[in-house]
C-alpha cells in the first residue's frame, strides 16, 4: 500500500506538471529501480524474496497505485491541485489499470504516458 500511495503522488504531480513530465517520469523510474534493488537484498533473517515473490510485490504495487490514485481523486482526502480535466485523466488511468492490471511497472508507466497529452 505504501508503495502505491507514494507513487500515486508522483504520478499525479506528473500530470500537474506535464510540461516537465520527463523529469517526473525519470524520478519515478529511478525510485522503482532502487526499490527493485532493495527487493533483491536479504531481509533481517537473511532470506531473499524469490523472483515470483518480487513479481507479486510489483503486480500488487501497480494495483495499489491505481487504487490510491483514484482515492486521491474521488475519495475523502482529495488532492486540491488538479483541474477537472486532469482529474478525469487520472480517473481514467486508474480505472483502466484496475480493470486490466499492468504486467509490471514499465507497462503501467507506458499506459500512463497518454494521460499527459
Amino acid at each position: 500500500f505504501d508503495l502505491g500511495f507514494f507513487l500515486s503522488h508522483l504520478f499525479l504531480k506528473t500530470l500537474l506538471h506535464a510540461d516537465r513530465s520527463a523529469l517526473y517520469l525519470g524520478l519515478i523510474a529511478t525510485f522503482l529501480e532502487a526499490y527493485d534493488l532493495a527487493l533483491h537484498e536479504p531481509n533481517k533473517s537473511g532470506q531473499k524474496l524469490s523472483a515470483d515473490e518480487r513479481k507479486g510485490v510489483e503486480s500488487r504495487g501497480t494495483l495499489h497505485l491505481a487504487g490510491c490514485m483514484w482515492a486521491r481523486i474521488d475519495g475523502t482526502s482529495r488532492v486540491d491541485y488538479l483541474s477537472e480535466s486532469l482529474r478525469a485523466s487520472a480517473r481514467t488511468f486508474a480505472r483502466n489499470l484496475l480493470n486490466s492490471p499492468a504486467s509490471d511497472w514499465p507497462a503501467a508507466i507506458d499506459r500512463f504516458i497518454p494521460s499527459l497529452d
